[in-house]
């Protein structure tokens, strides 16, 4: 989606470093516009493995804080 939305060049931190406590929600997210912004998967192969469900609800949760309407594409969510 980066690359479609041409950011790849913005992106400083990604849903990883979210999820690591290395940045916050906020810092991660790319304002591509008024009405859309992009919280970034990381660029490097396997950085991110399988998503934890309690790390994904906390992010989620903050989410819906700050926004509307969320669209979310996960392959893979662990229950462990």
């Amino acid at each position: 989606m980066s690359e479609y939305l041409n950011v790849n060049e913005d992106i400083i931190y990604d849903i990883k470093d979210v999820f690591d406590g290395i940045c916050s929600f906020n810092q991660a997210v790319i304002e591509i516009n008024d009405n859309l912004s992009l919280l970034p998967y990381p660029r490097v192969a396997k950085k991110l493995s399988d998503i934890q469900i309690n790390e994904f609800s906390k992010l989620f949760n903050d989410a819906k804080k700050e926004y509307d309407l969320i669209i979310v594409d996960i392959d893979k969510l662990s229950y462990s």
